[in-house]
């Protein structure tokens, strides 16, 4: 699963988690770990008290992890948790929320191919896709500043970039994404503002030929393509990590709390999310699985 946590304390924010056991947690000495669950609304009160945005990564999970396993989650986990969120955010007047979503789901179900289609219906898969188009749904409906990253296939791979960005329809996305570079973007958004009130697919861009051993002069692509930072195709305004507990500087007052799965976990921070390695099933599953 995507856990923003660790690069958010990199970042100089304070993160806390709202996790199921934190004695299970690795996580930096200063992530707060908080017990619980975002199933339990109180339970992400605790969380989310005196934060000032929300990161959220809930995944509908499979045991194992593969598109024919056996859903494990409730039915419409994802969802419920995210009303939960909204209602504790309009209580406590926390207006900024990014969360992680699929490619197909809401609105763009109508944007895959006829053959994927197939394969979603036919699939377990389809349990997770149901459960994002209802956060989909609720979120949109919410009066906050929204970002719904809406990723392809994810792996495990290292943080890569360089990370494509672009409102669905305007144009054909890559086929994958790695963890590290959707908390990235997870943090972006939040940190820079940016995409609010949007749903834009993400996917990695193709790694520059230098990368695979050749000399860095006889590179095709564009320089662009070689920059680690987000490049934006259209113009627009976090288990298992490490948690910390500190409090915001004074010159980094930003605050966020993030969720993830399988026993979820909610990040919150007075400054920024991190990610927890806790269920990302990479070793044993190496191909690309779906959010």
């Amino acid at each position: 699963m995507v856990f923003p946590w660790a690069q958010a304390a990199e970042r100089g924010h304070s993160v806390r988690a709202l996790v199921c056991d934190p004695s299970a947690v690795h996580a930096p000495a200063d992530i707060e770990l908080i017990q619980g669950t975002p199933a339990n609304i109180d339970d992400i009160r605790k969380a989310a008290h005196g934060t000032r945005a929300v990161i959220s990564v809930l995944n509908n999970a499979r045991a194992p992890d593969n598109p024919w396993a056996k859903p494990v989650s409730p039915p419409m986990f994802m969802t419920d948790a995210a009303r939960n969120t909204l209602t504790v955010m309009a209580e406590q007047g926390i207006r900024r929320i990014a969360l992680a979503s699929t490619q197909g789901a809401g609105g763009d179900w109508a944007r895959l191919n006829p053959l994927m289609k197939a394969f979603v219906n036919l699939s377990n898969i389809k349990a997770g896709f149901t459960d994002h188009t209802g956060v989909d749904q609720a979120v949109r409906a919410s009066d906050t500043g929204w970002t719904l990253a809406c990723a392809v296939a994810l792996t495990g791979n290292p943080a890569t970039g360089p990370l494509r960005v672009a409102d669905p329809g305007t144009t054909t996305p890559g086929r994958r994404i790695n963890r590290a570079d959707l908390a990235r973007f997870l943090l972006d958004a939040v940190d820079k503002e940016t995409w609010i009130r949007r749903a834009p697919l993400v996917w990695n861009g193709r790694s520059c030929p230098a990368a695979r051993g050749r000399r860095l002069g006889r590179c095709r692509h564009k320089a662009e393509d070689r920059a680690r930072p987000i490049t934006v195709a259209i113009p627009a305004g976090l288990g298992r990590g490490s948690p910390p507990a500190a409090l915001p500087s004074p010159g980094n007052p930003r605050s966020c709390w993030t969720a993830s799965r399988p026993c979820p976990i909610h990040v919150g921070s007075r400054g920024a999310a991190t990610p927890s390695p806790r269920a990302t099933p990479t070793a044993r599953h190496p191909t690309a699985t779906r959010p």
